[in-house]
């Protein structure tokens, strides 16, 4: 995703009878390439592109119609992030009981991605994964907790917290 702002600083000598951004992956974009739409007249407004391509070079410029024509702002250029995994980390463990106690995570950056999955991890050696115990969380908070249940008192057990996208699974600090 991202963000263009512009402003259409003149009206020409005439009404400005549609604005926007042109966008294109080839310099100097105009109205044959992607545009965006923003209202009319003069003024700023925010441009709110989606559905980049990961680690592509953009070209962007503004544009305003009226009767006579169109004109173009300056162009700019961007490049769009790459897609990662995941990254997150692990909630210190509370709420430790005989048999249960609770942990969590906090997701600081999606990769670029929705998240699929995510939860904790837990096993009886270190470096637990998905493959280990697991309690899933549903919310939609990227700061969340979970129950590890069934545990056994006087055990050891190590705890991450992970995070799945599309490009595979993350997990947090043990």
């Amino acid at each position: 995703t991202a963000t263009v702002d512009a402003e259409v600083s003149a009206h020409g000598g005439e009404f400005v009878m549609s604005r926007g951004i042109c966008l294109s992956t080839s310099e100097n974009p105009t109205l044959n390439d992607q545009t965006f739409a923003s209202g009319t007249g003069v003024g700023s407004f925010t441009i709110n592109i989606s559905e980049l391509i990961p680690t592509t070079t953009y070209y962007a410029r503004a544009f305003a119609s009226n009767a006579i024509g169109t004109s173009y702002g300056n162009q700019i250029s961007f490049t769009t992030l790459a897609q990662t995994t995941p990254t997150l980390t692990t909630k210190e463990i509370y709420n430790i009981s005989l048999s249960s106690a609770m942990s969590g995570g906090n997701i600081t950056d999606n990769g670029g991605l929705s998240i699929q999955e995510k939860g904790i991890c837990w096993s009886l050696n270190p470096s637990p994964t998905i493959a280990n115990n697991k309690d899933i969380q549903v919310t939609e908070t990227e700061n969340y907790n979970a129950l590890m249940n069934g545990l056994t008192s006087n055990t050891t057990y190590y705890v991450r917290a992970y995070a799945t996208n599309a490009l595979g699974t993350s997990y947090g600090n043990e």
